[in-house]
């Protein structure tokens, strides 16, 4: 449910659960024809309200005197009004939980439509099998597997719960349907297809590394390489030649992890990974995108300045962070503690690369190095310089909340707090009556401001509300509280999920 977004240089974040979402099913009082249908939705956590809706629009609410896990909704006799997508709500006092899946029930079949997906994913590797999972929402139904241009079923179940696995070796689209047990025999509509293919190729897979970008000699470099996909085969380069020997560790089901020990001078350059089927013939994915590593220590340290001098300033100041190495035509990267990556490289023709910090803000504050080294093959390069520290002084000043809806809500509506102070990279915190009430998480995109989202207010959300922030580093000092803000709460809650 609920989490945090990044909207408009802001930062959001909703006053809600993260709970399973609830579940939803069918019952007849008669299989031998189906006959007067009721939808059940049953959340993991007790509640006193549920919804029900119908292609997105409210069809029924339950309310109940002491909290339960389930509720009914009869639809009734009559196929022909019961046809839509139905999915289910239940409530909790932060908001409505949900949605479930969907339920569809068509006008050609009483049985609710199953739904065909393929596990873990629809693609047919050499020697292999895929895996079709087909849900039904209807217990003690038999299920059929159908191929596309086939009339007969090519495999049938009769699961004791609400589904079953099928196992098919041969590329198609498939569908599934199920059926009553006893006769007359009433049959749902097919599901939607799965298209099971044999691919040309894997998906691209994601090389990571929780390394800096420079690695002293004799280091270990650790990679994981993620597949997307499960039970593959791994293969990891150093621009373009296959890397061996490795040490491999299985980390999940798609992912493995290469170390190599041990690092020297050569063991720089570009690395990638790809993913190959388990079995022959192989088929193989593109090559990830690169992760370049650099071995330090083959050449003597750059030096490092700052302009201005000294390491305290201001924010807002422009400051120039310059590295002079021995050599020319190399290029220069520059370090922040902290920071895996390099922040900025320069290719300069001279000895030496300026590096501009534009209008520098609290986040600015750390300690600098830079290398220099080479490119290319074999990828030479410097022992970093010593480092700087550069100190960015902010006085927090006292902020300002408010809200664009207005103080005055009616219930049910959505209300949005908003934050604001005068620099950017800041924790906020919001407060009711006191007690801490939400708070925004720290993150990069420079946001001077927070906006938060209580949503489907009740009169428990009325009264004062105040924030505060502070800079990015533990250390940094809370500014004062904003001044208050009162929320009233009027009118009935509405009764529409969130």
């Amino acid at each position: 449910m609920g989490g945090e977004t990044t909207r408009a240089n802001s930062v959001v974040s909703r006053m809600t659960v993260e709970i399973s979402n609830p579940n939803i099913w069918a019952e007849f009082s008669s299989l031998s024809p189906p006959e007067n249908v009721t939808l059940q939705c049953q959340g993991p956590l007790e509640s006193k309200k549920f919804q029900l809706t119908k292609d997105g629009e409210v069809c029924g609410s339950v309310d109940t005197e002491y909290p339960t896990y389930r509720a009914s909704f009869p639809l009734g006799a009559g196929k022909a009004n019961h046809r839509g997508s139905y999915r289910c709500y239940y409530w909790l006092k932060e908001g409505w939980c949900g949605p479930s899946s969907f339920l569809d029930i068509t006008a050609a079949s009483p049985l609710p439509k199953p739904r065909l997906s393929a596990k873990p994913y629809p693609l047919l590797l050499p020697k292999e099998n895929v895996m079709l999972w087909c849900r039904v929402w209807v217990k003690g139904l038999g299920l059929a597997l159908y191929k596309d241009g086939e009339a007969e079923p090519l495999q049938t179940a009769r699961p004791e719960t609400m589904g079953a696995t099928f196992s098919v070796s041969d590329p198609g689209n498939y569908t599934c349907r199920s059926h009553t047990a006893l006769s007359p025999v009433t049959w749902s509509d097919h599901s939607d297809p799965v298209e099971i293919v044999i691919p040309e190729t894997l998906p691209k897979p994601l090389l990571s590394s929780r390394h800096r970008a420079f690695l002293s000699v004799g280091a270990d470099l650790s990679l994981d390489c993620t597949g997307r996909l499960s039970g593959l085969g791994f293969e990891l380069y150093r621009d373009g030649e296959p890397v061996r020997p490795l040490e491999t560790s299985r980390v999940l089901d798609d992912r493995l992890s290469f170390l190599i020990r041990k690092l020297d001078t050569e063991s720089g350059g570009n690395y990638s990974c790809r993913t190959r089927s388990w079995n022959k013939p192989y088929i193989w994915s593109e090559p990830s995108d690169p992760l370049e590593f650099m071995v330090t220590g083959s050449w003597p340290r750059p030096s490092l300045s700052v302009h201005p001098v000294g390491p305290v300033t201001g924010p807002g100041t422009n400051v120039t962070v310059r590295c002079r190495a021995s050599r020319r035509g190399v290029r220069f990267g520059l370090r922040k503690r902290g920071t895996p990556e390099a922040i900025q490289h320069q290719n300069p023709a001279g000895d030496h690369a300026d590096f501009p910090l534009a209008d520098v803000a609290a986040y600015d504050s750390g300690n600098y190095s830079c290398v220099y080294y080479d490119p290319a093959a074999p990828y030479e390069a410097s022992q970093p310089s010593q480092a700087l520290e550069i100190r960015v002084n902010v006085t927090p000043t006292k902020p300002t909340l408010s809200t664009p809806s207005g103080s005055t809500l009616a219930a049910g509506r959505d209300v949005t707090l908003i934050c604001t102070s005068r620099y950017s990279w800041a924790r906020f915190e919001i407060y009711k009556e006191g007690r801490r009430t939400l708070r925004a998480r720290w993150r990069e995109g420079g946001a001077r401001n927070s906006l938060f989202v209580i949503p489907n207010v009740g009169y428990q959300d009325a009264g004062n509300y105040s924030c505060r922030y502070r800079m990015w580093q533990k250390t940094d000092a809370w500014s004062e509280f904003s001044d208050p803000l009162e929320l009233k709460v009027t009118g009935e809650r509405g009764q529409t999920p969130v």
